[in-house]
């Protein structure tokens, strides 16, 4: 994708999500400094997940507190969606070698995993490792996550319930930011 292509997406999603909203004025800056003559390359990596030899991780993430309060409810939404997840030792070398390129400069980089996961086949492979779970519709997912809220704040997925209470229903878009 280009540019400006990334760009309007991120314009697009960034209406109701502070997180993107600052990816977007933190890159608009760079762009200006780039365009001053200052050297820089700009990275935008998927959904970082655990190093490939320790598993360690942020399981704070949004992406991690999905999954365990997906495990915790007993139920995951179905989305027909791809989950584009990299382990964090593959991006810190892909980094690192785009940095150490001086035809690198200037330019912005998307990494992204080129055979992207199936979320059913996550949810499957979760289901395997003998955590049961039952898919249904995000309508229904997200009741049932707001039905427990109301009696436990056990959940991981209590801290975000902002996202999903409201007129901001949780949606396939969700899976897909980084």
């Amino acid at each position: 994708r280009t540019d400006n292509e990334e760009c309007n997406k991120i314009v697009r999603l960034a209406v109701d999500n502070r997180y993107a909203q600052s990816k977007w004025v933190a890159e608009k800056l760079v762009m200006q400094a780039r365009d001053r003559g200052l050297p820089v390359c700009i990275y935008r990596p998927g959904r970082i997940t655990g190093h490939t030899q320790t598993g360690i991780c942020n399981t704070d993430d949004f992406f991690f507190r999905l999954l365990k309060g997906c495990i915790q409810l007993g139920i995951a939404p179905t989305v027909d969606t791809m989950v584009d997840v990299m382990p964090v030792d593959y991006v810190s070398r892909a980094v690192i070698h785009l940095s150490r390129q001086r035809e690198s400069l200037g330019k912005a980089f998307h990494l992204f995993n080129p055979s992207p996961l199936p979320w059913k086949e996550l949810i499957n492979w979760i289901c395997s490792l003998g955590y049961p779970l039952e898919q249904t519709s995000i309508d229904r997912w997200r009741i049932e996550l707001l039905h427990q809220a109301e009696h436990s704040t056990e959940n991981a997925l209590h801290p975000l319930l902002p996202l999903f209470s409201g007129d901001k229903s949780f949606s396939k878009e969700m899976l897909q930011l980084s």
